[in-house]
């Protein structure tokens, strides 16, 4: 029997896989009230690191040597790095503009929990009928975290990371050469997680 021999390369696209997930945590935040706020937050913290997956892909894909020097040029500031790749593709992410100001909004969401910390309220005063129930007359407001999570729009969210992304992947798109458009593929957050290529030759 004839032996060949064959090479296998693929890349797995983790800002797709982050995203898909994103999604559908976003999609089963529709539940019931209470559940809502446990597929919201993490549905907002995937979208959140997708762009930071997104931003890494154009780096390595485009940029090999500011890539390979990234932690020292960039550090962990996503925005710096988002700002980065903006200026060489001639796309604006201002911080205070959409689509890209919702996505700087969730920096405050990410930090707060992964660096979360105990939150104490004590010494608050209400004054109420000595008849009436305290239980019913203290509030129970939500932490820090719920509230930002709370008053954060989703669909609105997602469609503006979803919109910055796509806008930057047709800049990257236009600049990059024919190999690295094989490699962008046509849309930023959609599409295969992977690409994969085989080459089989006999052996001599």
């Amino acid at each position: 029997m004839n032996m060949v021999t064959t090479v296998s390369t693929r890349e797995y696209f983790n800002h797709r896989i982050l995203w898909r997930t994103a999604v559908i945590l976003k999609n089963q935040s529709t539940a019931d009230k209470y559940e809502n706020f446990f597929f919201k937050m993490p549905a907002l913290l995937m979208a959140r690191v997708t762009v930071e997956a997104y931003a890494n892909f154009l780096l390595a894909a485009l940029f090999p040597v500011e890539y390979a020097q990234e932690k020292q040029r960039f550090g962990s500031d996503t925005h710096e790095k988002l700002k980065w790749l903006g200026q060489q593709l001639g796309f604006a992410s201002n911080r205070g503009q959409p689509p890209y100001q919702r996505v700087a909004a969730l920096n405050d969401l990410r930090l707060r929990v992964v660096h979360a910390k105990p939150e104490q309220y004590t010494g608050e005063v209400y004054a109420h009928p000595s008849d009436v129930d305290p239980a019913t007359v203290v509030p129970l407001e939500p932490g820090r975290i719920e509230a930002i999570v709370k008053a954060i729009d989703l669909d609105a969210t997602f469609a503006d990371i979803s919109a910055f992304c796509e806008g930057l992947h047709q800049r990257a798109l236009a600049f990059g050469n024919a190999a690295q458009r094989l490699r962008l593929q046509t849309y930023a957050l959609e599409g295969s997680t992977y690409l994969g290529q085989r080459s089989t030759s006999p052996n001599p």
